[in-house]
């Protein structure tokens, strides 16, 4: 599968250092798990499901932890919110930064508030959908601000050398920014095709 780097890569390294826990809240298909799978190709992940309690995580979620040490990759936690109490009672057993990283997507408010309950253990990071930036795989260098404020005579220099971009941003606009569609060819993108002529 192809990847392209975020630019929240360097920040959830940084956290993962510093906290028990990482919250990684986002919508649906903008690439929460697929950015912690390739940060964390050695950990175990366990995707829960609104329709079924994964190993008994809801009816039991303290044996649940047991049976899955850390650290380990929790997503779409919001469907198993029991977890996060017996989480609390679980990291606060060591001092060890990076136990857990989960992933939320839905009720992002509700999922916030419940994991202020892990206050002081959780850092909690929104990922968007893919930034221009992203899409030209530029995710992981500094926006075009930095350097715009380092040294703008060169900024505007550089940028007057270089071809325009027009028609990858108009792409870009109509297209979307969602991850699960940037490999589809334009002719599964409706009106695009139309779009263009």
């Amino acid at each position: 599968m192809l990847y392209k780097p975020r630019s929240l890569q360097p920040k959830i390294l940084e956290f993962e250092k510093f906290f028990k826990v990482i919250l990684l809240l986002g919508a649906r298909q903008v690439g929460k798990n697929t950015l912690l799978k390739h940060l964390f190709p050695h950990l175990k992940m366990v995707v829960f499901d609104p329709l079924q309690y994964l190993y008994g995580a809801g009816q039991d979620p303290d044996l649940f932890l047991r049976n899955f040490p850390s650290p380990l990759i929790l997503d779409e936690v919001q469907y198993i919110p029991e977890l996060l109490a017996a989480l609390k009672r679980k990291v606060d057993l060591s001092e060890k930064k990076g136990q857990y990283l989960l992933t939320g997507s839905q009720n992002f408010q509700i999922l916030k508030n419940k994991a202020e309950s892990l206050a002081g253990r959780v850092g909690i990071l929104q990922l968007h959908e893919f930034t221009y930036q992203e899409l030209n795989d530029r995710g992981t260098q500094p926006c075009w601000v930095a350097h715009y404020l380092t040294d703008p005579v060169k900024f505007f220099a550089n940028a007057a050398g270089k071809e325009t971009q027009e028609e990858s941003l108009t792409s870009y606009i109509w297209r979307g920014s969602l991850p699960g569609i940037f490999l589809f060819p334009d002719s599964l993108i409706q009106g695009y095709t139309n779009y263009q002529k």
